[in-house]
């Protein structure tokens, strides 16, 4: 669920709610956890320490996570439904901002239950809505001006 949001307790509830659907599941943990710690999982869940979000990603139909920036703004790129389950700190604000452009939905900490993730997962994977609302954003973000052009831009305005 993060760097710094990283509880086991809402990655439990998630997975309990993941494991309940017929799709390929790819959880991370933290560099710092280990995977045994989520107990034995069925064939198509797999517990990784870390994956790299750009090794994945483009490969997925439906992210689910804490909402993190880093998350977020990767899924949203590729124009990937997500599902947010905010813990804390910006977690709220960029659950909140994909839900209302309606590239994902947000389970609150005190919605999440393993039956909400289930829902949410499957309204996701299977309203189009969501993906349509997704690519969107996607072409939002590749239309922006590069990052070199932004930094001479800024390095102009503020080094004269």
């Amino acid at each position: 669920m993060g760097t710094v949001f990283n509880a086991v307790t809402p990655l439990r509830v998630a997975m309990e709610g993941l494991r309940r659907l017929p799709v390929r599941t790819l959880v991370t943990v933290g560099p710092r956890a280990d995977p045994a710690m989520l107990g034995e999982q069925p064939a198509h869940v797999r517990v990784e320490r870390y994956v790299p979000q750009d090794a994945v990603l483009r490969h997925c139909d439906v992210v689910v996570s804490h909402g993190g920036s880093g998350t977020a703004l990767g899924a949203l790129a590729l124009g990937v439904p997500q599902l947010c389950l905010p813990q804390g700190a910006d977690q709220f604000l960029n659950a909140a901002s994909i839900a209302s452009s309606g590239a994902g939905l947000a389970l609150l900490p005190h919605e999440a239950t393993a039956d909400a993730v289930a829902g949410a997962v499957g309204r996701l994977l299977s309203e189009p809505s969501f993906r349509d609302a997704a690519a969107a954003v996607r072409e939002s973000i590749a239309s922006m001006p590069a990052v070199e052009e932004v930094a001479a831009i800024v390095e102009t305005v503020c080094l004269g």
